[in-house]
């Protein structure tokens, strides 16, 4: 973990409204303002793993999950399959098997 610049501590005072119209800010805040920061980036570290299954392993197991929860309409949950794969690839894009990654 490492530590906040000075920039990312000046932001963050700003954005929580301890720093006046030039980007200053109490200095016996910097120290909190550095830990919350440090925090916020490992909280989001945990929150945010990478997945482990590829793209169409996710969008079968999601299929699967459908058809188990009585949504036994094709038409249906492939609307809906195509709608999680669209937003798999916004957030985190294709993710493929170490060895299905081509090279250029």
């Amino acid at each position: 973990m490492s530590l906040p610049t000075e920039a990312q501590i000046r932001d963050a005072a700003a954005r929580l409204g301890h720093a006046d119209e030039h980007g200053n800010y109490p200095q016996r805040l910097r120290s909190k303002l550095a830990a919350a920061l440090q925090l916020a980036d490992h909280e989001t570290a945990e929150a945010d793993p990478a997945p482990a299954d590829t793209t169409a392993a996710q969008l079968a197991r999601f299929d699967a999950e459908l058809k188990a929860a009585g949504i036994t309409c094709r038409t249906a949950r492939v609307g809906l399959v195509v709608a999680a794969g669209e937003h798999l690839l916004k957030t985190v894009g294709l993710q493929l098997h170490p060895r299905e990654e081509t090279t250029p």
